[in-house]
């Protein structure tokens, strides 16, 4: 795990506003969890259009596709400390991978795939 600033280092690189400044993360279904009543969940089911530059990783510069992106619903959770800070994060966990065309991906994996700049590996 990421801790916060070099999370926001490493995802605020990426520039996704001008990458896809038309993005829309489309979240609901904010829930408690019955478990573990310091955490909260949520879906998302992202879509956005590839128009501008994406910083990934940078300096490297993947120039505009004019792809639209559409990932699958993702869960998304955060656990909160007894002071109501947030302390932990989880993003793009796919729930249908039929769903879209990141080939099942979530997150910035998914992203690359949809752009035809999959990373190297057999997850991506």
């Amino acid at each position: 795990p990421l801790g916060k600033e070099e999370f926001i280092r490493v995802f605020g690189s990426f520039s996704l506003d001008q990458a896809m400044p038309d993005l829309k993360e489309n979240y609901w279904g904010f829930t408690v969890d019955p478990l573990e009543p310091n955490r909260v969940w949520w879906w998302s089911r992202p879509s956005g259009t590839h128009t501008g530059p994406l910083m990934f990783p940078p300096p490297t510069v993947i120039p505009p596709t004019g792809i639209k992106v559409q990932w699958p619903v993702q869960a998304q959770s955060m656990l909160f400390n007894e002071a109501g800070q947030c302390y932990q994060l989880t993003v793009g966990y796919p729930c249908d991978r039929q769903i879209g065309n990141t080939g099942g991906l979530g997150a910035v994996f998914g992203l690359l795939h949809a752009i035809k700049k999959p990373l190297p590996f057999k997850e991506a």
